[in-house]
């Protein structure tokens, strides 16, 4: 009797799912058959996305069916049209770039017929440099827009329309505090900004100094005179610098950064640094004899 029962449970609650998958189904139809296209249609949160449509479609027959026909009944009508082509030009990037900066929204834009897919343009902002700086630019100039429109919008409030326009304005006060934090945004967050600014700028600097530091190099000559009388170099050798007071110098050899003796026969070694160096120790220059 337990399996029974579970089992009538289990078709009943299969039953209600394909009722409400079926509903939802037949909403995104009518909308079709409006003339709107699969992907605006799918773009309402209270309709199933694209990626569930499509796997109801391939689980389902009838829905798939359902979806053709509807769009077939479009076609016929003349209220659906394939979505044509938009290949990337400038003009088209300036009209965009426009349309954003006047205060409509990415998803706006695009969901003009003239326009091209969202999806397009998100590859363009990825693909071209230039197209995201002024994307950027038209951001900050839509913040601007919206500033305004929050100012008239509270100035042009009658008194029955208090709460209505201070969701508006607080709506809005969100939107271009998201769009332009440091001239709209809140003080804390710009707070954070200037912070984390101020330190990436003074890691980059630490690291400029360090690599200067690590890039100087000194030679250390020791002159003898000879028995004619005439001064000649006994050895020679590069060492960084000390970075701090007695610190020893770090001998550079001239054949390399690696552990090895230089090679050219210009470039003696002393014996005070060959003991250490044979010795196993590290080859730092001292005090020469």
């Amino acid at each position: 009797m337990g399996g029974r029962r579970r089992t009538a449970a289990s078709k009943d609650a299969r039953g209600r799912q394909f009722a409400r998958r079926l509903a939802a189904v037949q909403q995104v139809c009518e909308r079709l058959e409006a003339g709107e296209s699969l992907c605006g249609v799918c773009r309402d949160p209270l309709l199933p996305q694209r990626y569930q449509l499509d796997r109801w479609r391939a689980a389902e027959p009838l829905f798939d069916e359902m979806v053709r026909e509807a769009r077939r009944r479009a076609q016929d009508a003349g209220t659906w049209r394939r979505r044509a082509n938009h290949p990337w030009s400038r003009v088209l990037e300036d009209e965009i770039l426009r349309r954003i900066a006047a205060g409509r929204s990415l998803v706006e834009v695009c969901e003009a017929p003239e326009m091209p897919h969202h999806t397009s343009v998100t590859r363009w902002l990825d693909e071209k440099p230039g197209f995201r700086d002024r994307y950027l630019d038209a951001r900050l100039a839509q913040a601007d827009g919206l500033f305004d429109l929050a100012w008239r919008i509270a100035r042009e409030a009658d008194e029955d329309e208090v709460r209505t326009a201070r969701l508006k304005v607080d709506v809005i006060k969100w939107r271009i505090g998201r769009l332009s934090p440091k001239r709209y945004g809140p003080a804390y967050l710009m707070r954070m900004i200037e912070r984390a600014e101020a330190a990436a700028a003074a890691q980059a600097e630490a690291e400029a100094e360090a690599e200067a530091e690590d890039a100087r190099e000194l030679w250390i000559k020791r002159f003898e005179r000879g028995s004619d009388g005439q001064v000649r170099v006994a050895y020679m050798f590069r060492a960084r610098p000390r970075r701090e007071p007695g610190e020893p110098l770090l001998l550079i050899y001239p054949d390399g950064d690696g552990p090895e003796p230089p090679r050219d026969p210009s470039h003696g070694i002393p014996g005070a640094f060959r003991a250490d160096w044979e010795g196993g120790n590290d080859w730092q220059a001292r005090a020469a004899p």
